[in-house]
Formats: C-alpha cells, sequence, structure tokens
C-alpha cells in the first residue's frame, strides 16, 4: 500500500465511510487542517504523509457531500438566493479544495463545454481567427513532415508501399509492460478519424488460428521484421480477455493447446490469489494488450512451479494493471462515457450502427494517443452495457468494434420493460389475446403433408378478435429479438424480461380454460420459439438459424422481392437502394472495396464518370436518360475478339438434381502423341462467364459482394446473383439450348499418368452442353447401386410405400440424363476423364495429399419454404406441413462417388492452372493456403501411414487418435503450399470455377481477363485491380466466411434434429407408432466417437464433449457428471439419447451407456 503513489478506490470508500460517522463536535475539515499543518514524523516518509492527507481530503468531500444530500431538497434550492459564502460550493473552496467545472452544469453546457475544449478554442477568442490559425499550422506541420520524409528517404531506394500479406495498418506497439513504472504506449486502435477506423486493423499477420508471423511482420512503409505484434494478434506475452456468457477470464498469454489449435492457454490469478492456466477459446478472446511481457517469459511459464517468483511476479503486474484500469474506468464515467450511447445516436457526426473503441474515446474528447489502460476501461464499460452496445463477434478483437442498437430498439425496450414491470393493461390485453389465439391455433391440431401441395397455406377464417395491436406486436417484436440476439460474449438483457412475459400468457391461458404441458418449467429460448409457433408468429418447423444474422437474411429476402415486382428490367437506382440495404445488413463492414481496380493511384477509369462503362453510354445518349440494369450492362464484351470458339465439341456439366446454377463444364478432346509417343488429352473447364455483361462497379456486382456468396440451406436457396438475372440472361451453362454461350475456359494438357504438360487461360464459347446428375454419370461409369440402401426417417411419417424420391427437394430443372445411356461417345469422355482424375489424384496423393471423412446424414425439405421475418397483423396457423426426409449414412457407401471424384479433380486441376496463369503474369490474387498441422515429424508420418494409397483417404477416427488438429485455411495475396491438398509448388491455389456462387471467384475472373486483351484496349473495359485493393477484397472474404463460413451446416443439423425431436416426443407418447424409429433410437445401441477433450460448462455445471454418433451420422453434446468419466480424444463409446434442443445453434444431448 504505501509503495503507491494514490490511494485506492477501497481505502478512499473508507475514510469517507469513517467520516460520515465521526461525532459532530469534531469535524472532518478541522481534522483535515490539522492533519496538513502537522509536520512529518521520523518513522513517516513524505510520501506517507502525503497519502493519509488525499484520504482525508476525500473524506472531507464525501463527508460534505453527504451532509447536502441529507439536507434535502429545499436546501438545495435555496442556493441560489443565498450569498456564496453560505453555500456548500463554498464551503469546499474555503478547504482549499479546486472547484469541479462541470459539476451543476446542464447537458447542454457541458456538450457545450466539451465541443470548445475539443476544438481547441480559448475563451473570448474569434472562431474565423481560430480556424485560420489552425489551418496555418496544419499546413506547416505538413511541410516539417514533407522536410523529414524527403531527407529519410534521399539515401535509401523507393520501396514498394504495398501493403503486404502480413502488414497491418495499426502502429508497433510498446515495449513490453511492467510491474512498476510508468507505461508509455500507442493505443490499440489508433486512428486519425471516424472514417478511418474502418480501414485500421484489417489486415494483421495473423493466421487462421489467429497466431501472428513476427518473421513476415514489418510495419507499413519500413523493412523491420523484428517489431512487436500490432494489436489483435494472439501471440506469447500478451494479455488478452476472454468472455462466455457475460463472465471473463483474464490473464497472460502462455500458449496453444496440443489438442485444439483453437484453444489458448492463459496465466491467470485464482480466487486464493494462486497462479492457475486456464484454457479459453480463441473465439471468445475479446480484447488484447500486446507485449505486456516478452514471449520467452510467458512461455516459460508453463514449466515454472506456481510458486516460483517470476510467476509471482507477472501476478503483481496483472494486479496493478487492473488498478490502473480501474482508475481509467472512473475518470471515464466521470467524463459522461455512462451517456455515450444518447451522444452517439443523436449527433449526426457519429450516427452509425457501429463503434469501435477509438471512436467512443473521441466521442468524450479523449486523445488518440491514450495509454492502452484507457483503451480497456473503455472496452469494458461498452462490453457491459449489452442494451445499447453488441460486441461484434467477427472483428470485436481485431478492430474492438460494437454494434450500436437502434434508438428505436432501445426505446421499445424501456417501453415493454415499463409494461412488465407495472404489470400496465398493454400487458394484460397481450397475454389475453395471445391466450386466446394459442387455443384457437391448438383446435385444428398438427398439420399434415400433402404430397400434391407446391407451397404451403395458411387457414383462414380467424376472428377479428385475434388481429394484433400495436402495443402486441411490440411485445412479439420484443421476443423475436431476444431469439436474434444469441450471443456468448454478454449477458441478454432480453432474457431477463421475456420470461415474464410468456409466463403471464401462460395465467392468462389457464384462466381460460387451457392446458400447458410444460407448466412449470423454466421459460429458456425453446420455449419461447415454442410460443411464438404457438400463438401463430411463425410455422412450427421455423428455421431459426434464418434469424441468427439479426436482419441480414431479411433484407436479402425483401431485396430479391423488391427487385423481382421490378418486371425484368429494374431500374439500376432500385437495385442501387437495395444494395445499400445489404450492406447496411452484412455482418461485415459497410466500407465496399470495390473500389478502382486501376493500377494508378489517382483517379482510375472504373471511378471516372467520363469513362465508367456503367454510366457513360446513358450520359451520351440524353441529359437525364433512364436508367436500367440492361443499359448498365456492357454495351459490347470487348473479349469477344479474341474468344475461342469450340464449336461443338461436348461439354459436360455434371451436378445435382437440385442444382439451378450450373457454372462449370468440362470436355474432352486427344492431343497429339508426346515425342515418345504417349497419349495425352486436353481437357477443358468451361466456367460461366457473368463479367461480360458486368463491371466491377455495376450495382449487381455490388450487391454480389454485399452478399459475398450463396447460401444452400435445405428448405430453400439464397442466391449471390438475383435468380431473374442468372435465369434471365442465360448465365447458367446450358441455358441458350446449343446456341453460342460466353465462358471462361482453363485448358490443361494431361498424359495419362496425370502429370500437366502445358496448360493455357482463354475466353471462349461453347455451343453443345449436355447436363447430366451424379447418378446418372456413376451409371455410365458402372457403378452399381447400394446393395444395402441407406436408412430413411421422414417428418410427418409416411406409409411404407410412399416414394419419397419422387417428392425430393429442388428437383426441377431439366437434364439430358435419359439420353447418356445411348450416347456411346458420351460415355466414352466421361470414363476417360475418370481415368484421368484417378491419376491427377493419385500424383497430388504423392505429394502427401490428405483427406478424412466422418459418416454423415442428409436432409432435404419439400416443397420450399419462405421464412416469416416481420409480425403479420393477424396469426397465421399453416394447413399443411413440409415433408422433412433425414436419410441415415450407409456403411456401405462409399465417402465420394466415381462421379464425385471426376468433377472434384477436374475443378483442382483448373484452379492450380489459373493460380499458374496469375503467378506467372504477376498478378495479385485470393490464393487459398493451409500449413501442415503443428505436430512432430514422426507423428506427421504416422498420419500419412493412415492413409489409402490410392486415394490419399484416412480414418477419421486414426486422425483423432493420432491427436493432429489441423489449423483452417486462410486467403493470402500471395500464392502458398496447400498442404492437405498435397500442393507444394510456387503456384498454390486460386478457386475460379463458381462466379456464379461465390464472389471471390467473380473477382477473380476480372482479374484473369485483364490480361487476355491486346495493351491498346481501353481501361474502361479492362478492370485489373491493385495488390492493395486485392487484400481490401480479401479482408472482406475472410469476414463473410468467419461470419457464415458454417450457416449452411447449422441448417442442415437444425432440420435433422427437427426430424429426431419429433421421433422422440412421439416415441415418449406411443412406443409402437413409429418402430423403425424406436429401433434405431431407443432399442439399438448408439455409439459415439469422442471428437475433442471435455470441458466445464459453468452454465449447465457438468462436463461438455463434443462427439458424432456415428449410426446418426450427426455431431452431439455428450454430458459428463465427472472429467474422468469423459472418452479420450478418438475413443467410441456407447451412448443414449437424451434430449434435442433446436434454435440457431441446435444441438442433441447424449449420455453414455453402460
Amino acid at each position: 500500500m504505501l509503495a503507491s503513489t494514490r490511494p485506492t478506490a477501497a481505502c478512499c470508500r473508507t475514510a469517507t465511510r469513517l467520516a460520515a460517522t465521526r461525532p459532530s463536535s469534531t469535524s472532518a475539515a478541522e481534522e483535515a487542517a490539522r492533519a496538513a499543518q502537522q509536520p512529518s514524523s521520523s518513522s513517516a516518509t513524505r510520501k506517507e504523509w502525503r497519502i493519509r492527507r488525499r484520504v482525508i481530503n476525500a473524506a472531507v468531500y464525501g463527508n460534505r457531500e453527504m451532509e447536502e444530500r441529507l439536507a434535502g431538497p429545499s436546501s438545495s434550492s435555496a442556493f441560489p438566493s443565498a450569498s456564496p459564502s453560505d453555500s456548500p460550493r463554498s464551503s469546499y473552496l474555503d478547504q482549499g479544495f479546486r472547484p469541479t467545472p462541470t459539476r451543476g452544469l446542464s447537458s447542454e453546457s457541458f456538450d457545450r463545454q466539451q465541443k470548445t475544449k475539443r476544438s481547441g478554442l480559448r475563451l473570448g477568442e474569434d472562431p474565423k481567427q481560430h480556424r485560420h490559425h489552425v489551418a496555418r499550422s496544419a499546413l506547416q506541420r505538413q511541410l516539417k513532415r514533407a522536410a523529414r520524409s524527403f531527407s529519410t528517404t534521399a539515401s535509401h531506394p523507393l520501396r514498394d508501399d504495398s501493403i503486404n500479406p502480413s502488414t497491418s495498418s495499426v502502429a508497433p506497439t510498446s515495449p513490453p509492460h511492467r510491474a512498476h513504472g510508468p507505461q508509455v504506449s500507442p493505443p490499440p486502435f489508433p486512428s486519425e478519424s471516424f472514417a478511418d477506423d474502418e480501414a485500421a486493423d484489417v489486415l494483421g499477420g495473423v493466421d487462421a488460428a489467429g497466431f501472428a508471423d513476427l518473421s513476415s511482420r514489418s510495419p507499413k512503409g519500413k523493412g523491420r521484421t523484428d517489431d512487436p505484434p500490432e494489436f489483435g494478434a494472439l501471440v506469447p506475452g500478451c494479455w488478452i480477455e476472454s468472455r462466455r456468457n457475460g463472465i471473463p477470464i483474464e490473464g497472460i498469454l502462455c500458449g496453444r493447446s496440443d489438442s485444439n489449435a483453437r484453444e489458448l492457454l492463459i496465466l491467470s490469478p485464482s480466487a486464493n490469489g494462486e497462479s492457475s492456466f486456464l484454457g479459453v477459446s480463441l473465439d471468445d478472446v475479446t480484447f488484447v494488450l500486446p507485449s505486456f511481457t516478452s514471449p520467452s517469459e510467458a512461455a516459460q511459464c508453463l514449466t515454472l512451479p506456481p510458486r516460483d517468483p517470476k510467476i509471482h511476479a507477472l501476478l503483481q503486474s496483472l494486479r496493478h494493471l487492473e488498478i490502473r484500469v480501474e482508475g481509467q474506468t472512473r475518470r471515464l464515467l466521470n467524463k459522461g462515457a455512462k451517456d455515450l450511447y444518447r451522444r452517439w445516436t443523436t449527433d449526426k457526426r457519429t450516427l452509425s450502427s457501429t463503434v469501435n473503441v477509438s471512436q467512443a474515446l473521441s466521442a468524450l474528447g479523449e486523445s488518440h494517443n491514450a495509454n492502452p489502460e484507457t483503451h480497456l476501461a473503455m472496452h469494458r464499460i461498452l462490453i457491459s452495457d449489452p442494451l445499447h452496445f453488441l460486441a461484434d463477434p467477427i472483428s470485436i478483437r481485431t478492430r474492438g468494434s460494437f454494434l450500436v442498437r437502434p434508438l428505436s430498439t432501445t426505446q421499445s425496450f424501456e417501453r415493454v420493460r415499463g409494461w412488465v414491470r407495472e404489470q400496465s393493461e398493454e400487458l394484460k390485453t397481450f397475454a389475453q389475446r395471445a391466450g386466446r389465439a394459442r387455443a384457437f391455433g391448438a383446435k385444428f391440431g398438427p398439420p399434415r403433408y400433402n404430397p400434391l401441395a407446391t407451397t404451403l397455406r395458411n387457414r383462414g377464417s380467424l376472428p377479428s378478435s385475434l388481429a394484433w395491436s400495436s402495443s402486441d406486436v411490440e411485445i412479439l417484436r420484443f421476443l423475436q429479438r431476444t431469439l436474434g440476439d444469441e450471443r456468448a460474449l454478454q449477458v441478454h438483457p432480453f432474457m431477463a424480461i421475456a420470461p415474464a412475459i410468456i409466463k403471464s400468457v401462460d395465467e392468462a391461458t389457464l384462466a381460460a380454460g387451457g392446458q400447458l404441458p410444460y407448466l412449470g418449467l423454466d421459460v429458456g429460448r425453446q420455449r419461447i420459439r415454442a410460443f411464438l409457433a404457438e400463438v401463430g408468429v411463425v410455422a412450427p418447423w421455423e428455421n431459426w438459424v434464418v434469424h441468427d444474422l439479426d436482419n441480414f437474411f431479411g433484407v436479402w429476402n425483401s431485396t430479391d422481392q423488391k427487385l423481382l415486382a421490378d418486371a425484368q428490367e429494374p431500374t439500376a437506382t432500385r437495385v442501387e437502394e437495395a444494395v445499400e440495404e445489404a450492406e447496411s445488413s452484412a455482418p461485415l463492414p459497410a466500407e465496399s472495396p470495390a473500389e478502382s481496380p486501376a493500377e494508378s493511384p489517382a483517379e482510375s477509369p472504373a471511378e471516372s464518370p467520363a469513362e465508367s462503362p456503367a454510366e457513360s453510354p446513358a450520359d451520351s445518349r440524353s441529359p437525364n436518360p433512364p436508367r436500367t440494369i440492361k443499359s448498365d450492362y456492357y454495351a459490347s464484351d470487348a473479349h469477344d475478339s479474341v474468344r475461342h470458339d469450340f464449336n461443338t465439341l461436348a461439354v459436360y456439366t455434371i451436378d445435382d438434381a437440385g442444382a439451378m446454377e450450373l457454372d462449370d463444364g468440362i470436355s474432352i478432346t486427344p492431343a497429339p502423341p508426346t515425342p515418345s509417343g504417349s497419349p495425352n488429352w486436353w481437357i477443358h473447364v468451361h466456367v460461366a462467364d457473368p463479367t461480360a455483361l458486368l463491371s466491377p462497379s455495376h450495382p449487381l456486382a455490388k450487391l454480389a459482394l454485399a452478399r459475398d456468396h450463396s447460401e444452400y440451406f435445405p428448405e430453400r436457396t439464397w442466391s449471390m446473383l438475383p435468380e431473374w438475372f442468372v435465369q434471365g440472361q442465360k448465365m447458367s451453362l446450358g441455358s441458350l439450348e446449343g446456341e453460342e454461350q460466353r465462358t471462361m475456359s482453363i485448358s490443361m494438357r494431361v498424359d495419362e499418368q496425370g502429370e500437366l504438360l502445358e496448360s493455357d487461360v482463354k475466353v471462349g464459347i461453347v455451343r453443345n452442353v449436355k447436363r447430366l446428375t451424379y447418378k446418372a454419370v456413376n451409371r455410365a461409369l458402372g457403378v452399381a447401386e447400394s446393395p444395402s440402401p441407406s436408412a430413411v426417417l421422414t417428418h410427418p411419417l409416411l406409409p411404407p410405400d410412399f416414394d419419397t424420391s419422387a417428392h425430393a427437394s429442388n428437383s426441377g430443372r431439366q437434364t439430358d440424363d435419359s439420353n447418356l445411356a445411348s450416347d456411346s461417345s458420351s460415355i466414352a469422355d466421361l470414363r476417360t476423364l475418370h481415368r484421368l482424375a484417378a491419376a491427377l489424384l493419385q500424383r497430388r496423393v504423392d505429394s502427401n495429399a490428405l483427406y478424412w471423412s466422418f459418416p454423415s446424414a442428409s436432409v432435404s425439405v419439400t416443397p420450399q419454404l419462405s421464412h416469416n421475418y416481420g409480425i403479420k397483423p393477424r396469426p397465421a396457423f399453416p394447413q399443411s406441413s413440409p415433408l422433412v426426409t433425414l436419410t441415415l449414412p450407409s456403411l456401405s457407401t462409399p465417402a465420394i462417388s466415381p462421379a464425385q471424384l471426376l468433377v472434384s479433380e477436374m475443378m483442382v486441376a483448373a484452379n492450380r492452372a489459373a493460380a499458374k496463369f496469375s503467378v506467372e503474369r504477376g498478378l495479385p490474387a485470393p490464393f487459398r493456403t493451409q500449413a501442415a498441422p503443428v505436430v512432430s515429424q514422426s507423428v506427421l508420418q504416422q498420419v500419412l501411414d493412415c492413409r489409402d494409397p490410392r486415394t490419399g483417404e484416412a480414418s477419421g477416427q486414426d486422425i483423432l487418435r493420432l491427436g493432429v488438429d489441423f489449423l483452417p485455411g486462410s486467403t493470402s495475396v500471395d500464392p502458398g503450399p496447400h498442404w492437405p491438398m498435397g500442393i507444394n509448388d510456387e503456384y498454390g491455389y486460386l478457386k475460379v470455377t463458381s462466379p456464379l456462387r461465390r464472389y471471390s471467384d467473380l473477382f477473380t475472373h476480372w482479374q484473369l481477363k485483364s490480361t487476355l486483351l491486346p495493351s491498346s484496349t481501353s481501361p474502361s473495359t479492362s478492370h485489373r485491380f491493385t495488390r492493395s485493393a486485392v487484400l481490401r477484397h480479401i479482408a472482406q472474404f475472410d469476414l463473410a466466411n468467419k461470419s457464415r463460413g458454417r450457416l449452411s451446416k447449422h441448417a442442415e443439423h437444425f432440420w435433422s434434429l427437427y426430424v429426431l425431436k419429433h421421433k422422440l416426443d412421439s416415441l415418449a407418447v406411443s412406443p409402437e407408432a413409429d418402430p423403425a424409429a424406436a429401433l434405431l433410437l431407443r432399442e439399438n445401441p448408439l455409439s459415439a466417437l469422442s471428437l475433442r477433450d471435455p470441458t466445464f460448462s459453468t452454465i449447465d455445471g457438468i462436463w461438455v464433449q463434443p462427439v458424432l454418433v456415428q449410426e446418426l451420422g450427426i455431431r452431439a453434446t455428450l454430458y459428463c457428471e465427472k472429467g474422468a468419466e469423459a472418452p479420450e480424444k478418438g475413443e467410441v463409446v456407447n451412448v443414449r439419447l437424451e434430449d434435442i434442443v433446436l434454435g440457431p445453434r441446435s444441438r442433441m444431448i447424449v449420455k453414455r451407456r453402460y
């Protein structure tokens, strides 16, 4: 205590409490005066005396303030009329206190004072002269910087300022923190303005698991390689904060778990003050202070005993950090941090849907050079206010970003909370009406499946008394928001109110004579979802994965409906409005990297109105011509002059029966023999060419950028490019029925051993497209149907003789399967392609390619469904239900069929050829890379020995048993190895074969085509992106993948568990109703493969472990009372099915069966 130069908050509070209870005969002011006059004793240092004086002053201040509060409002109201010497303020001044400038000011005066302070305007100074002085000073500083930069660079060669893949726009951080002494560090979130903050920290030198690569890091414009890591880079020695369900865990990062690459090991003080090592998930990290200590010291902690002096010193550093952050938190709160939301939502300069820590500090008048403790304090203030600020799970660590709730949402929350607290008439009316709606829907019973229905209809004849009032709609939206904001980083404020609403409706239902089977159970999200279905707000089968990204899919859906309503030619203005709406709802930064792809840093042709392909044709016709989407297309395709005509060469598109976007096809033709006489073949992969119509600045291209990629859910497809464009402009291969169709064609000359002899990329024209399915190609390759068909579960339960294949989802497209059996030439081509595909795969296997898979179920939904994003005026109860078919895995079915092998290997070869084409011409592009697992060479060799020598496939169980954890892939502007695919050459891997489904492929098409035209071609028709532009796009791709990378998997998981949930519920009532389900789920034992090590759930108070139920092909959560009961990673144990929870993150709960 005596070693500190300032008293702690607890000490001040204790002194204030003692001063408040002191007898009135001896005033605190008198004691303070005596203490101030007493000389220091020989046993007390000057520093100790100073601390005592500050504590007593704090006590006097607190005592006076308490006396003022006890005096009541009447005493306060008399202050203006009393003499200055009689006011409490004057008594403070008599004791030597300095007045607080902001105390007693109105909010308007405070804002005016802060604005004046930020502007630097002195009292009495003319604003015009002040602005002139500021401008002159800024010009002088700019000239000085220019002189310094000239003197610095005069003796050095010019460097390329293009951002490299490991460079961040964040400034390097300070030397490591120490336990004592002043701490001087640049801020973790440096920025020059609110606009510049969005570009900061997008690209850090962080690998796929979040760990920095220090060997390649260098700040922008400098050649150093030994700089400390920037903010957000997770390296040993940094201080991190991790949050799960609002509970923070803080400590020093010491390393990474050996069994899980996404688990971090941190040194944190325990409750008794001792050191402890905790494992936290990379996804839960919310804040990083880099270089808290050196990486070597942090890594050494893992080998030291808990009471080692080095660990004790680090724990002391953590305590000192907490003291400093606590002080900064109090200071920011005194400056009005709690009022930040009101300022942010009312000030036009800061009116934005997002805010980061730097912006929040700037709004309070703080300097951009504030120390890291101030940034951490501001971060804690924001994250502890989930009603107003939602931590953005995508960029909370790298940017410190928070989503700002709309003012209308918070105002609605306050109203509904007030209704619940007061048990108002609005709540009582809603409870009664919702109870009647629940009873009305229950009398119809569950909807039934109608095989002839192509759409699902709702029941009519609802009484007018069930129509929702405006307050009812507000309460229902409140409940929907409770389900839509399912984040684990913060406490959910809506969940504190929603259970009271549900219980009020339950009471009204019981009072009306209704029955509730789940009465008395806790009200959680699952109960709320069931309630919204019972009162007709959503369908009973509503896929809550769609609602997980707030309003993202709602805007996607409404955008397509608006564009479709504009007949065949929607106006460009309408699409641009849709783009703005889509960008504002997208789970990634609102900034659009679809800027100039030109090489010059000056204004580019793509941005210039005079040369823009989207605007110049219209401007030349009339002053204000009506712009349409079609007029914004290229008037003519400049690449038509260099297109290669493939004439009648057969092109085979092979895809699922439900695929509507056919964007790649394959053709083959013999090539002249090699000098040794060996046969070889030209293989051409033809890819749809939407860039023949769309420029990067076209509204549809911007819309595709905001959506990033198509989403394929079992119940419907969310297309990146609108269906009316893909189908109306005949973008899908084979849609022109024998007419000329433009393509991007990648050609490869391959011999029988799978060696690539030659490759080329060109634009082409094809005519003879044959649309085939995997099933038909497998038959042509001589693959027989599986002798043991997979088990099928459906909901609703169907008769035994019902043919589910005749009612498969999305099976409406035309195919040429019926002609394949009699087409000997096509069969010969397909067999040759399959033989060459096997040879290509063998060469990659020889280069250590590795594949593994687990048993997996498949699910389909018929017919296609729409989702409800709003509240309809009246409840809606469906009359018929969809058919959900769950196909369980079959042990006799191979993981990949011959037809799938053919297509996948040809696409891999085409992507590698495109990468080679880009590297040889110096084109920056979004290359895909993935490093080898971080294990010893002996373990790595054991993994490779587990493979099938022909296919490279290994058992997933063997991979788990060996403890190998693979890092996820990443996107880089430079080519790199892709170890699991066996790609180790200097060209890397570049995806180009799905431009109708992925924006990154569409983006790469513009880049590749920029080299196919003569150099004399106008830049307005040839778009080449700079390296920095490619990096900005890569940041967008990574953010989209992080936010939506597994959405389709979550949707499939939801529908799979939807079927099993109904099977469990029906078996609980009548086990004889579905004998097949009873045999599978109850009688036969289920085996579970352990996927990860167990962790303790503080919410459920039990050990949980992810497992795969092999008979079902579905992942589940294993509950164990003790950690010792959990199986080892890769071990198989018998389990029983306990429960299923449906939602955005649906889960199946199992327990061990002994």
